[in-house]
């Protein structure tokens, strides 16, 4: 279709640049014009000039698909290469993560913390991971109160309150007579 719109422009255009095909669709009686051409000389040129062009078209629309398919072949490699690139990144990456945290003695869940950089970076980490596993033996820390505990005497053999309740030492004052009656 595109192709159509082209030929009856293009019909336009030598209609008004040719003298010729000027002159025979004027017909003005004060000029007298001596036609290079006849009128069937010039459509068979005209003619010949499409077939022409029409054959550099398919041939520069043929050569423009060749040039799009290599192109679309040549991207599909180079996407696949820089797919696998990264694959293989990845997994040296996880790799050098699991040997370092193996190394350590690092559990699986906390192989993250390692993060990421060089395999110095990593080793550093790793160790002190491995500090803070040497550390952490003792409880939690309590949100609940103790009692009885004094500076320096540490944690003492008395039986820990229930974790839903307070010391009576907490009520105030005035709540404690009727507390404690």
């Amino acid at each position: 279709m595109p192709n159509n719109i082209t030929d009856t422009q293009d019909e336009k255009q030598e209609e008004t640049t040719n003298p010729a095909v000027q002159n025979s669709e004027e017909s003005s009686p004060s000029q007298s014009p001596a036609p290079e051409m006849t009128l069937e000389e010039a459509l068979a040129e005209l003619e010949k000039t499409r077939q022409e062009r029409d054959a550099v078209q398919a041939a520069a629309q043929k050569w423009q698909q060749h040039e799009d398919s290599q192109k679309s072949e040549l991207q599909l490699a180079q996407e696949k290469l820089a797919a696998a690139q990264q694959e293989l990144a990845q997994a040296q990456t996880t790799n050098l993560l699991l040997e370092v945290a193996a190394a350590h003695g690092i559990k699986p869940e906390d192989v993250p913390l390692l993060g990421t950089g060089t395999k110095e970076d990593l080793e550093a980490r790793a160790a002190r991971i491995k500090e803070l596993y040497g550390a952490g033996n003792t409880a939690p820390p309590s949100n609940s109160p103790r009692q009885n505990v004094q500076s320096g005497s540490g944690v003492g053999n008395e039986p820990q309150p229930d974790p839903v309740t307070y010391p009576s030492s907490w009520v105030p004052k005035a709540l404690r007579k009727n507390h404690d009656q």
